[in-house]
């Protein structure tokens, strides 16, 4: 596989302090004008631009301007940097940044980047540059080629290879922290990063800022039910967090007063609605299994296909909030029998969804499935088969051979019934193998009394499925 690439162009926003007020905003007297002496400060203030004939300055109280003095240089120590990949999901990646000053020269004479994680661990170097110029409004640029983030630090625990850019400006705060935007590509999975920030501080604060604003992730908006479209069999568009959003429904027959379960199929990285049925031949039980069966688009700007690399609220989980009402409001769904499983990185958001939705989902079945952010015990028990396969299940160099035991084992320990298949056959779904995940997801609607594997899994299993015990 082609390794990852990602370049970072970023361009730092300078947020200058002086000429502030104790309210946060100018002491610029209404007279100050350009070029000439600097207008008086105001009480406690600095002075903004100066009057006619000179060049603005800082006066103190009841002073007069003077010449503007160059904006100040990070400090010389360590820094916490962290890039927000608004583009890609909202993924944060920290590092820690080494920097040496020589202030005489306006040099950043040595700059070391070291991955880190949120826990504090910082690994070795991944690059080095020296003699970094800063100019006098306090930007400054340096360049990183061929870096490489280990797997112990990168989200998904496989390696990521990176070449980056950064366009720096000066800190916020004097030297207290600077930030600024990135931009650039996610070359291996032909990903835009147009819309991304950063942020540092001096590591002894415990924590850098993602953005200039800092101001946490976004959150969207919910359909209610009465502003549902009517959904019916076939293509659907349905609008949400002010996108419009495609789904593929497949229903049976209905009888009258009964209640249906209904089941999400998430499909893979660059993958379509047509290439998931395809694998999974899934719509082809829909009349003779009784269970409704959506398949939704992904759309662009939601990460690698689906939101899954952060906690964060995303367009992603606004859609499986608003599929979740609008298919109830449309069809007969039982509330205690709504289904989730996907392949590849609809497996990696089936592990999300697992996690964050587990007071909606009954049970999950997805072939080459992971979680990337942080492990959370679920709220709910959410039975849980994944399925993969073996050492050659590897997609866009992210080792699912990796990822899917982990996740595993984790909803194991957290007291889930975990079923791990490895079929041995890499990256890959197979039309025969989905009556045993449709068995897994029917058999286990919530709300069930005992777990109907507790004596082990059934004889329609394949002898490569296992019940993953907790350690």
């Amino acid at each position: 596989m082609r390794k990852m690439r990602w370049i970072l162009a970023g361009a730092l926003v300078a947020v200058a302090l002086m000429g502030c007020d104790d309210d946060g905003g100018s002491s610029a007297s209404a007279d100050q004008g350009v070029g000439g002496m600097g207008g008086a400060g105001g009480e406690g203030g600095m002075g903004g631009a100066g009057g006619t004939g000179g060049v603005g300055g800082m006066g103190g109280e009841g002073g007069t301007g003077g010449i503007a003095l160059p904006a100040p240089m990070p400090l010389a120590g360590s820094w916490r940097l962290t890039v927000k990949l608004v583009d890609v999901g909202n993924l944060l990646v920290p590092f820690q940044l080494d920097v040496e000053v020589d202030e005489g020269a306006r040099l950043l004479s040595r700059v070391v980047l070291k991955p880190a994680d949120a826990a504090g661990a910082v690994g070795e170097p991944i690059a080095e540059i020296t003699d970094v110029a800063v100019d006098l409004d306090g930007t400054f640029t340096f360049g990183i080629e061929g870096a490489v983030l280990p797997g112990a630090f990168s989200p998904t625990g496989s390696d990521v290879v990176m070449d980056m850019t950064f366009a720096a400006g000066t800190q916020r705060g004097a030297e207290d922290a600077f930030c600024g935007t990135v931009q650039g590509e996610v070359v291996t999975l032909m990903l835009p990063i147009a819309m991304s920030t950063f942020g540092a501080s001096p590591w002894d604060t415990g924590l850098a800022p993602s953005s200039c604003d800092d101001d946490g992730p976004a959150m969207f908006p919910r359909i209610e039910a009465p502003s549902c479209p009517a959904l019916m069999a076939g293509d659907n568009t349905l609008p949400s967090a002010e996108l419009m959003r495609q789904v593929r429904i497949f229903a049976p027959d209905f009888a009258e007063g009964e209640t249906y379960p209904l089941i999400m199929l998430w499909h893979g990285f660059g993958s379509s609605v047509e290439n998931i049925l395809m694998y999974s031949a899934m719509a082809d039980f829909v009349a003779e299994r009784g269970f409704i069966l959506a398949v939704p688009s992904s759309t662009e700007g939601s990460g690698v296909e689906w939101a899954s690399l952060t906690a964060d609220d995303s367009v992603d989980a606004a859609y499986f909030d608003d599929l979740v009402t609008c298919l109830s409001s449309a069809f007969p769904v039982d509330p205690n029998r709504i289904h989730v499983t996907g392949f590849s990185a609809g497996g990696l958001w089936s592990g999300w969804l697992t996690v964050f939705r587990s007071e909606i989902i009954a049970s999950v079945a997805a072939f080459s499935p992971g979680l990337i952010p942080p492990f959370t015990a679920p709220a709910e028990a959410v039975p849980f088969l994944g399925a993969w396969g073996g050492e050659a299940d590897v997609a866009y160099d992210q080792d699912f051979n990796l990822l899917t035991p982990r996740l595993l084992g984790q909803l194991a320990n957290a007291g889930h019934l975990a079923v791990g298949c490895d079929h041995g056959q890499g990256h890959d779904w197979q039309p025969a193998w989905t009556p045993w995940v449709l068995d897994f997801l029917l058999d286990h609607p919530k709300g069930l009394a005992e777990e109907p594997y507790a004596a082990g899994l059934p004889m329609a299993f394949p002898d490569f499925c296992n019940i993953v015990a907790a350690e």
